[in-house]
């Protein structure tokens, strides 16, 4: 290696004293630490980590070798040296308007040529022979399972990029916000939604998937066997019923059973009868007849007056029973579909068969049977007062103001012998406890009992309005008006 010149060496130690330089070395290292500050302005001002803080407080920066101390230097050559890179801390340093020296023409042209001979050659790569290559050593790489830590820190170094773009983003915009940085939105928060929305959509279509064939299962199951379907109805004979439905009813033919079975007259065809239809829907038990006087039927028992269905049903009936019928019909705007309902039928008695008691002698009158017929007898003049006497006291339901009732009756003139004006004893009617009828019958039956029996005594005031009467009245049922009107306040 051809040595260095005197003459190039003072004339580049004196440049370098000339800009403030000791020597070479200090030049070398004002250098460095330039492009080091470049560098760090390019790059975003991250936080060190712990482990990089350590990494750093272990490197110590390597000292440079003087490459020409002294103006003895000439003597020796210069060696090369490996320099290593230099470790620098994020440190501020003083503002400087420039750190690259003011060099001339000619100072640069002895500055090349001296630098350029102070290297050392370097010699061409040798190929390692096979015998080297299995004489070397062999280096054996582990694995290691990366910390939750670990891995957070390699993540947040895979960010600096993306950081960066937001960031030059937020400084394009900042003089349309007013130099405020406006918070990004989150890459993962939309991404997350779809793994929530398809796995609740799974989760739905599962379940629908498993309840369709238990629903199939226990239909199909139902339908082949309808008695397994419990229909259960609650309430007294006469009253109004309480129908349980656990399951719609299978598409079937007719069919009826008896609920409640009566101790009453067996009906006979065209013996005046009583009855009290509702109906009820046979897929989910809901009340589909209006009720009210609609559902009290009186009339000869026949098929043209309570229809075929009813009267087949009836047939073998006693007073005093409840029937329950299914019977299909169509269903309503839906042409070839049908639906079952489900009837509840009670049978009402159109007598008493409680015993009767005599009258007080105090009421004036004195009751005998004719053929049947109650007969009132006088056995003193009227003393002109409304009067109640029960002559049997039933055992079914409180009549209220506003009801409708089921009662045969007689009305007889209060006369020595007494008259009789109306008999609706062979065939019920039903009465609606308003202003459509005397007023000193709706005296006389509110607040009695179903099944009682009734002789009252009504001033022409409270009554036809031209004379005293006598009513005997039997209470057979009674139920609540659809509408009822509003009773007069006795």
């Amino acid at each position: 290696m051809p040595a260095v010149s005197a003459g190039a060496t003072d004339l580049l130690t004196r440049w370098l004293n000339e800009n403030g330089f000791q020597n070479l070395a200090e030049l070398q290292m004002m250098t460095n630490q330039a492009d080091s500050e470049r560098q760090r302005r390019l790059q975003p001002d991250w936080p060190q980590t712990r482990r990089e803080k350590r990494q750093a407080a272990a490197v110590k920066p390597a000292v440079l070798p003087q490459a020409i101390p002294d103006s003895s230097a000439a003597a020796s050559p210069v060696q090369s040296v490996d320099v290593a890179p230099e470790v620098f801390t994020a440190e501020p340093l003083e503002e400087t308007p420039d750190l690259t020296p003011d060099i001339t023409a000619s100072a640069r042209l002895a500055l090349d040529t001296a630098v350029e001979s102070s290297v050392t050659a370097l010699a061409a790569p040798v190929a390692p022979t096979a015998a080297a290559l299995r004489a070397a050593p062999t280096t054996r790489l582990e694995r290691r399972s990366l910390s939750p830590r670990d891995r957070d820190r390699g993540r947040e170094a895979a960010r600096p990029q993306a950081l960066n773009r937001h960031r030059r983003n937020n400084r394009a915009h900042a003089p349309e916000t007013g130099g405020i940085r406006l918070p990004q939105p989150r890459p993962l928060a939309k991404s997350r939604r779809l793994p929530v929305l398809l796995t609740l959509g799974v989760l739905l279509f599962l379940l629908i998937a498993a309840g369709i064939p238990y629903i199939w299962v226990q239909t199909r199951g139902l339908a082949a066997h309808p008695e397994k379907v419990k229909v259960e109805v609650l309430g007294a004979v006469g009253a109004q019923p309480i129908l349980n439905l656990k399951h719609p009813l299978p598409l079937e033919q007719a069919s009826s059973e008896v609920v409640q079975p009566g101790t009453g007259a067996l009906l006979e065809d065209g013996k005046t009868v009583a009855i009290r239809i509702t109906v009820f829907s046979g897929t989910d038990g809901k009340l589909l007849s209006t009720g009210g006087d609609n559902s009290v039927l009186v009339g000869k028992f026949s098929p043209e007056v309570f229809g075929t269905e009813v009267y087949n049903t009836l047939r073998s009936a006693r007073e005093g029973s409840r029937y329950l019928l299914k019977h299909p019909v169509q269903s309503a705007g839906i042409k070839g579909s049908a639906h079952m309902e489900i009837g509840v039928i009670d049978v009402l008695e159109t007598s008493l068969r409680q015993a009767m008691t005599a009258l007080p002698p105090e009421s004036g009158l004195k009751l005998v049977d004719n053929n049947g017929i109650p007969t009132p007898e006088i056995t003193r003049d009227f003393s002109g007062d409304f009067r109640v006497d029960t002559l049997a006291s039933g055992q079914g339901a409180l009549v209220s103001a506003g009801q409708s009732v089921l009662v045969k009756y007689l009305e007889y003139s209060y006369s020595n012998p007494p008259v009789l004006l109306k008999n609706h004893w062979s065939d019920p009617v039903k009465l609606k406890l308003d202003d459509s009828i005397q007023l000193g019958a709706i005296r006389g039956i509110i607040d009695q009992r179903v099944g009682s029996r009734l002789v009252i005594q009504v001033p022409p005031a409270q009554g036809s309005g031209n004379q005293a009467t006598i009513l005997v009245v039997d209470i057979l049922a009674s139920w609540e008006p659809v509408h009822p009107k509003a009773t007069r306040v006795l």
